[in-house]
């Protein structure tokens, strides 16, 4: 199943902005078209999915150790 696509007046959209990110947060919406006296405004999609660490090689334990100046 694809996730739908609509178009929407600023209006609309601003009456029921809560809910339509949350459906495209949900994937439940592939995007939104956002119009102004019928003319495309802006479109609201997903954001890119975050790029994830290594699991391994060069670069996987970064950010995963600290260090403590040594006692004396």
């Amino acid at each position: 199943m694809s996730a739908a696509e609509i178009t929407l007046n600023v209006t609309e959209f601003k009456a029921r902005s809560l809910s339509l990110l949350e459906d495209i947060a949900k994937g439940r919406l592939s995007r939104i078209i956002i119009t102004k006296r019928g003319k495309p405004l802006a479109v609201v999609s997903p954001s890119p999915a975050e790029e994830t660490e290594p699991k391994f090689g060069y670069g996987a334990m970064k950010g995963r150790s600290s260090s403590r100046p040594a006692s004396t």
